[in-house]
């Protein structure tokens, strides 16, 4: 028996080796990080899909603004800025403030052991 990922369809879907290496990245930078916050994992992981259906790289810039974050990410308002900061200080993401809505870059595939 054939083990499909994704919906539910008859046809396999294709995983490039970057999308397997970002999801790798995240969950032992992000989710194993020591005092990782709910936030801070909800936020990363929201720029992780997003980047995947993009189907960009890591390295691909997103503008987000603060509705984008409150309904899809699943953040409170009031949480948004305060965790992204705490993730441009891990080296997570980092972010272009000159404009607005903020342009973020994931910078997981950077902090690679």
């Amino acid at each position: 028996m054939a083990i499909w990922y994704g919906n539910n369809s008859d046809w396999p879907q294709a995983v490039s080796p970057e999308a397997l290496k970002l999801m790798e990245r995240y969950l032992l930078d992000v989710v194993a990080a020591k005092q990782v916050t709910k936030a801070e994992m909800k936020l990363i992981g929201y720029l992780v899909r997003k980047s995947l259906r993009l189907g960009g790289s890591a390295n691909t810039s997103l503008r987000i603004g603060t509705k984008d974050w409150v309904n899809e990410a699943g953040l409170s308002a009031n949480e948004v800025d305060k965790t992204l900061a705490k993730c441009e200080e891990r080296g997570w993401i980092s972010i272009d403030h000159s404009s607005r809505p903020v342009v973020l870059r994931l910078c997981l595939m950077q902090n690679e052991k």
